[in-house]
């Protein structure tokens, strides 16, 4: 509960919220700051990725419907 009670306070930086329940996160400095480049290039790559999974599936969608439109017609 530790992370929604401070949820609201600007006693931590942004995005922490200390939520590690496998301890993943480093405490060296250096290897905190790589770990925190790894998620942002991550993070920026699923982004990317669920735009071109919802254009694709709204391509196929409308390709879909406006053929079937005329077969069925």
């Amino acid at each position: 509960m530790g992370a929604i009670s401070n949820m609201n306070e600007f006693d931590r930086p942004a995005g922490d919220y200390s939520f590690d329940p496998l301890k993943l996160y480093p405490k060296d400095p250096a290897k905190q700051k790589e770990m925190k480049l790894k998620e942002l290039k991550n993070g920026r790559l699923v982004c990317k990725n669920v735009i071109i999974h919802t254009v694709s599936f709204c391509v196929c969608v409308c390709v879909c419907v406006c053929h079937g439109i005329y077969l069925f017609s």
